[in-house]
């Protein structure tokens, strides 16, 4: 553009020197005309009285424009480069730029218009190549700082400055590289991005310049490419590129996105119609602004979750009717009323490039982060720091499991911890009846919370200090207000409907009858009774609970949005299986032996499977980690246990009076003495009765001596 801006100052300046100028009679300018016309060799002139309409001559050097009010005569910025991109005259060529400039058939001889083609075309192509018209780009090329000046109205003095600003292949204004084949222009990553994050000083540094010249040059290239920071977008003028009107960074984006580019007549690398989809997309603007920006469905919008859901799963998300759909090329095309074929290429772009590789690209090489296979495993159950969750403002400690603060963060809490409502008589004694939370981290909110007739109220409710909240039948994390959130889809996905922590074991259990347990909030199993047992001297009756991984896809607590991310297929696929032994004292029925293992087993297919195959040969799914937990009565408990009601219970235990149990026991069994005493002279005096030893059978033998 520079050296067309440059040619068309010297046509002007030519026709000035000459006498003429846009008021004239265009006499000069005709004389300028010739004179171009005799350099080019060719040997036919036309000869114009001079009382001549001149007006052709006046469009062609002033006035010419493209239907659509951008200038194209010689002495306009884009008239040069126009003109001579055209090409020599021809008898296809001159036709059509002499219709664009105005002096078709402009005298009664048609090789008039033939010359005056030649006349204007070597005149503008001649001072185009003068000043660098058409030379390649590069450090190398003459009058780079010019050339950059008279685009952008910013001088870069230092050459050294220049060619890093230019031609820096991470961060050029001319240059781009690839990331996982994903073009990316170097402007974005040097200029653009830093002014979205208002980073001026990291963009004064990458390109060694001060706070003036970074301000110069977002105001020439952030318009161009439209982001609405610094001003109106920036239009290029369609006929450079054989079209018509003018173009917007916005307008050239739907266009390139679902068809071709219409700047360069081929399909761009990140559009519906790359690689092997070449051809299959034939969008209009408009219908590629409804896929990208409708605010209900929409690829801007958050609709790129539920597209993901349906591409992983085959199906829709419920609709208002509670109903889900095929998800496929149909289905898609009938959402944008677009060609299945144009579905096709769209599900295969969200999917494939913008999920699966866009996107990891972008988030990583953005934020500065690389992706991490491997943390210890302190930090991977109680407490990490997302990088790139972080850099966007978002809250970025997570953690599986919760202690009170994360690990690692130095004190940073988890959020309200957990209380449960056990029975404290009964037949349900000992039995957890509910859980929630109470209100202990300081912020003034209770996460969520149920009315009195346990409707659920909603998410962030302001609450007093230790106020109980949240209170639920139900584990947490598979509450009524858990199941709504996942559109419905939370029971099916986990693959079991056992909820309900009522009546779940708590430190008593029923010894003789299968009860209910609660793994961990994980999920709730019920125990098989086995045999009778003796353990430190103890009678105890064995249960166990055994947790399935099959029917314990644990991702929803784990994920925890309380949306359809908690039932997307493969996003977080980890399974609970578990193996419990128990052993219950029947009398205090007290659990008195308990030996857990937990495994955390991942399906390694990755996204938009479910249902692995568990088989011991299986490639499917691996046990990634696995939690060991033991607990016993000790020693000493057992041995005072034993004492103070085992070796208590038979029909002569009061004569142990009380063993070790202590003084209260001794008490009660000094009674039982005592009671026993009394029994024994109320039966010797039963039995001075003859009429009472004949009714037992006792006077039979004496009376038979």
């Amino acid at each position: 553009r520079a050296p067309s801006i440059w040619a068309s100052e010297d046509i002007e300046s030519m026709a000035t020197a000459a006498g003429g100028g846009k008021f004239g009679n265009m006499s000069a300018e005709l004389n300028v005309s010739a004179a171009s016309y005799s350099a080019t060799g060719q040997t036919n002139i036309w000869t114009i009285s001079d009382d001549h309409d001149l007006t052709p001559i006046k469009t062609a050097f002033y006035n010419a424009n493209d239907g659509y009010g951008n200038c194209i005569a010689l002495t306009c910025d884009i008239g040069p480069v126009l003109i001579a991109g055209m090409g020599a005259p021809s008898e296809t060529v001159t036709p059509a730029r002499a219709a664009l400039l105005g002096y078709s058939n402009w005298t009664s001889t048609p090789e008039d218009t033939v010359a005056l083609d030649w006349a204007v075309y070597s005149l503008a192509a001649s001072k185009f190549v003068e000043h660098g018209g058409g030379a390649e780009i590069n450090n190398q090329t003459p009058q780079l700082k010019e050339r950059f000046a008279e685009v952008s109205g910013v001088t870069i003095s230092d050459p050294a400055t220049l060619e890093n600003l230019l031609f820096n292949e991470s961060v050029g204004m001319l240059t781009s590289f690839e990331i996982s084949g994903i073009p990316l222009p170097g402007m974005v990553v040097g200029l653009l991005l830093p002014l979205q994050s208002e980073d001026y000083f990291g963009a004064m540094t990458t390109y060694n310049v001060g706070l003036l010249t970074i301000g110069g040059l977002a105001d020439y290239v952030e318009p161009w490419v439209g982001l609405g920071l610094t001003g109106v977008p920036t239009e290029f003028e369609m006929i450079l590129a054989g079209g018509q009107g003018t173009m917007a960074s916005n307008d050239w984006w739907l266009t390139a996105f679902g068809d071709f580019d219409p700047l360069g007549g081929t399909y761009i690398p990140i559009g519906l119609n790359r690689d092997i989809f070449a051809g299959m997309s034939s969008l209009t603007q408009e219908e590629s602004d409804f896929i990208l920006n409708d605010p209900d469905i929409g690829l801007k919008s958050s609709f790129p979750g539920p597209f993901m859901y349906g591409e992983l799963s085959g199906l829709s998300l419920p609709d208002s009717e509670g109903v889900q759909h095929t998800w496929d090329d149909a289905y898609v095309a009938s959402l944008y009323g677009i060609s299945e074929e144009s579905a096709h290429a769209l599900r295969d772009w969200v999917g494939n490039f913008y999920f699966d590789t866009v996107m990891p690209v972008l988030l990583n090489f953005v934020t500065g982060n690389t992706p991490y296979y491997s943390m210890p495993i302190s930090n991977w159950l109680y407490g990490w720091d997302d990088a790139v969750s972080e850099y966007f403002g978002f809250f970025s400690w997570n953690s599986l499991e919760t202690n009170a603060t994360y690990y690692g963060s130095d004190g940073i809490s988890t959020g309200d911890w957990s209380v449960y409502k056990m029975s404290t008589k009964g037949d349900t004694m000992g039995q957890r009846m509910a859980q929630g939370y109470i209100n202990s981290d300081g912020d003034g909110f209770c996460d969520f919370d149920y009315d009195a007739n346990g409707n659920f109220i909603g998410y962030d409710l302001a609450c007093e200090d230790n106020q109980v909240y949240g209170m639920t039948e139900h584990l947490t994390w598979r509450a009524p207000h858990r199941e709504e959130g996942a559109n419905g889809l939370l029971t099916a996905h986990v693959g079991n409907a056992e909820t309900s922590l009522m009546g779940t074991a708590g430190s008593l259990a029923s010894p003789n009858d299968p009860f209910s347990f609660n793994v961990a909030g994980y999920a709730v199993a019920t125990s098989e009774v086995g045999g009778e047992t003796t353990f430190k001297g103890i009678d105890m009756v064995e249960h166990t609970v055994t947790i399935d991984p099959v029917n314990t896809q644990i991702q929803g607590k784990l994920v925890g949005s309380s949306t359809y991310v908690d039932v997307i297929p493969g996003a977080l696929p980890v399974y609970l299986g578990a193996d419990i032994e128990l052993k219950v004292e029947p009398v205090t029925t007290a659990i008195m032996y308990g030996k857990v293992k937990v495994t955390f087993h991942l399906d390694t297919r990755g996204p938009g499977y479910l249902n692995p195959d568990f088989s011991e040969d299986s490639a499917e799914t691996m046990p990634v980690f696995e939690i060991h937990v033991f607990s016993e009565i000790d020693d000493e408990g057992a041995d005072d246990f034993t004492g103070a009601v085992s070796d208590n219970l038979g029909p002569m235990g009061w004569t142990n009076f009380g063993g070790t149990a202590g003084t209260a026991l001794t008490a009660v069994h000094t009674v039982v003495a005592l009671m026993y005493v009394t029994s024994i002279v109320s039966l010797a005096y039963g039995l001075s009765d003859p009429n009472t030893r004949s009714m037992l059978g006792f006077g039979k033998g004496e009376d038979e001596e």
